[in-house]
């Protein structure tokens, strides 16, 4: 036995001098460079002292000296407010500071309970079993406190926090069993004393390694499920202290007393927890204790409030656009990849309006039908795709919900924009990076954030009609001299027309005339050219039109310099104006030509369904975004051509909508743009419902423009 006592002697000091020299070594090289940046840089370097304060301490004076007992306390100290410091660092506090004051102030009391049992206790003494009580419980809540550490990092961020996580754990779990050993053994263990150096020089191997200068920064996203094992962890450190102390009561008294009071215990417990944890009740209080008291909550609301304000607010080059600052200001509350903003048009549809990250939308034109648009107005819910894909519908719109994002993995909540009471649009998000579920925390927010954007869209939208407003008046001043000018050419040139009557047999008369012409028809080509596409369609009946006979005339206009590829069926009759058709092709296939690069073709295919007529004119140009289709293509005044009035898509649009028709349009940057009209067949018009002939003479498609 003596000899056993001495190998083990022999080897706790060995391994204690070893673990000195690595943690002094570990220290020199953070003070000469190491990772200068780290956040915790001091609180490493002070635990790492005291670490090797401990260990030569116990290599030179023994485990259970006097010194080696204060240094243990200073050592635990340093550690445990080295897990707070790294906690605090990242900007997370997890309302865990009582926890450490409470570790602190017990192991200052353990510090007071070693010095009486060095100086007065014996072996086996009450004073020694209570010291052993203290350290077992800074241990437990040592190894509470690492636990949230590690549960509350990113998975992305743990690689660089892994090996200081790994360090402490390893050293506050050895800590823990070799006083529960020596507790039951009513001594300090030396078989595993020995080895307690070993293990403290790993654990500052992975203190350094968690210091290096490659290491990933430590950024915390705690979730509820950390606060919940966090609680959990409290209550079975609590419930084990608890049993060894009262335990250690009972043992007080002798005879068949407190062996029955001991069995008594034990069942009374076993039968109190299967009554209790099966509760839901129970479970659920616990829950709301812990997410309340112990734990913050997932957003910190100031910050999101302030980063949010500011994202809108931004006027940086990659963000310009209302649009897209609102997509990354909701985007980042959520920690979203990708985001896809729908709005209305004028007709009422819910239509892609513009998009951050990766396009969530597989085809162009994606829309949100308008029977889910309908229950978001109505609910004002946030709409949950995961719990819709799990078979969950809380207001009906699992009927409604699109295919495409029903199938696209990365889809994971539409948040609708409500303003008073009306949504204007809707906003689509994929699902954050670390997967998790939405919640309550999650439905407040967007739903808060969701009627903000709307009063921001809202503001825009009244901004801008203000703004067209001032552009027609600036308009109407500029036809004025417009009309000033013609005024002037109808006088010059009725004039010349009197005088032609009495000289024109006159040659100077003659030659005088041909120069006034040729003057007359330059200003008057400079007024056209001036107006571009402020031209009305010409007035008249709709009639049976033949779309082969509009297209060939579309394309002699263009066959000098341009390739005009035609797919037409020769039979195509559709109930329209035969000029304002032609003029409003003209237009769309000159931008078209306008956008594409010489020498490349632009399609016309036409095809029928027995009822109406489709024409789509597909170029392989610049394209549009999304948003400029809403809120520019449209609209008078805004042209995406220098010089250009803008005008002229808006005339082509209301000139197919007077014959009955309407039109649309796909694009995308970089692609190019389709062009769709769509006419109802002759035949098929009046099923249709298409303009009259009298209804036509009330309202003619001059007016309409107008």
């Amino acid at each position: 036995m003596t000899e056993s006592f001495a190998s083990f002697a022999a080897l706790l000091l060995a391994l204690h001098f070893a673990a000195a020299v690595a943690c002094g070594l570990a220290a020199m090289w953070l003070i000469r460079g190491g990772r200068t940046g780290l956040p915790a840089r001091i609180p490493v370097l002070v635990a790492l002292l005291a670490m090797a304060m401990w260990a030569g301490s116990v290599a030179a004076s023994g485990p259970w000296s006097l010194a080696s007992c204060i240094a243990e306390s200073v050592r635990n100290i340093a550690l445990v407010i080295l897990i707070h410091r790294l906690f605090d660092t990242a900007g997370q506090r997890l309302s865990l500071r009582p926890i450490v004051i409470v570790l602190v102030g017990v192991e200052l009391v353990q510090a007071m309970m070693a010095i009486l049992t060095v100086l007065y206790a014996p072996e086996g003494s009450m004073v020694m079993h209570v010291s052993f009580i203290l350290r077992m419980m800074v241990a437990v809540g040592a190894l509470l406190l690492v636990h949230n550490l590690y549960a509350g990092a990113g998975a992305e961020n743990r690689t660089g926090l892994r090996p200081i996580i790994f360090g402490l754990a390893g050293i506050w779990a050895f800590e823990l069993n070799f006083y529960v050993i020596s507790f039951l053994a009513d001594g300090p263990a030396m078989e595993v004393a020995a080895f307690r150096g070993l293990v403290l020089a790993l654990g500052a191997l992975g203190l350094i390694l968690g210091s290096r200068p490659d290491a990933a920064p430590i950024q915390l996203r705690p979730s509820r499920v950390a606060a919940l094992q966090t609680i959990s962890l409290v209550l079975v450190g609590c419930y084990l202290i608890a049993m060894i102390a009262l335990a250690e009561l009972l043992a007080l008294f002798d005879g068949d007393g407190a062996r029955l009071a001991q069995v008594g215990l034990l069942s009374g417990a076993i039968v109190l927890g299967l009554i209790w944890l099966p509760s839901q009740r129970v479970r659920a209080l616990v829950k709301v204790v812990a997410l309340k008291h112990f734990f913050q909550h997932r957003y910190d609301y100031r910050e999101e409030w302030l980063r949010f304000t500011e994202t809108i607010g931004s006027e940086s080059t990659a963000e310009s656009t209302l649009n897209v600052r609102i997509l990354k200001a909701v985007a980042d509350i959520t920690d979203s990849r990708s985001a896809l903003l729908f709005l209305a048009d004028e007709d009422g549809r819910f239509l892609e309006a513009g998009y951050v990250g990766q396009l969530l939308a597989s085809e162009p034109g994606a829309s949100i039908p308008a029977e889910l648009a309908l229950v978001m107005e109505t609910e004002g819910d946030i709409v949950d795709v995961d719990a819709i894909r799990a078979g969950k519908d809380r207001s009906g719109e699992s009927a409604h919900l699109p295919d495409w994002i029903r199938a696209d993995a990365r889809c994971w909540a539409i948040v609708p924009l409500m303003h008073f009471e009306r949504l204007v649009g809707a906003i689509l998000l994929a699902r954050p990076a670390e997967e998790r579920e939405l919640d309550w925390e999650d439905f407040d927010l967007l739903k808060l954030v969701g009627r903000q954007v709307a009063s921001y869209l809202a503001e825009q939208a009244g901004h801008e009609a203000l703004t067209q407003s001032a552009q027609f008046d600036q308009f109407n001043r500029r036809i004025a001299f417009v009309m000033h000018d013609i005024k002037n050419l109808a006088s010059q040139l009725n004039l010349l027309a009197s005088n032609a009557e009495r000289h024109a047999e006159k040659p100077a008369f003659r030659a005088d005339m041909l120069i006034t012409l040729r003057t007359a028809s330059a200003k008057l080509q400079n007024l056209i050219d001036r107006l571009g596409g402020y031209r009305s369609g010409q007035d008249g009946t709709p009639e049976p039109v033949s779309l082969h006979e509009v297209l060939t005339h579309v394309g002699k206009r263009f066959e000098s310099g341009h390739q005009l590829d035609i797919a037409a069926p020769e039979n195509c009759i559709v109930h329209a104006h035969q000029e304002a058709l032609t003029q409003a092709l003209i237009h769309i296939v000159q931008n078209a030509f306008d956008a594409s690069e010489a020498g490349v073709p632009v399609n016309i295919e036409v095809t029928t369904d027995g009822l109406q007529a489709r024409i789509e004119i597909i170029d392989s140009g610049e394209g549009m975004d999304a948003e400029f289709i809403r809120t520019g293509l449209y609209r008078p005044f805004v042209s995406s051509k220098n010089g250009g009035f803008g005008i002229g898509a808006f005339e082509a649009r209301e000139l197919i909508r007077a014959m009955g028709g309407r039109m649309e349009v796909t694009s995308r940057k970089g692609l190019g743009t389709r062009f769709v009209i769509i006419l109802p067949l002759s035949a098929a018009a009046g099923l249709l419902g298409a303009p009259s002939a009298h209804e036509e003479q009330q309202t003619t498609p001059i007016e309409k423009v107008a």
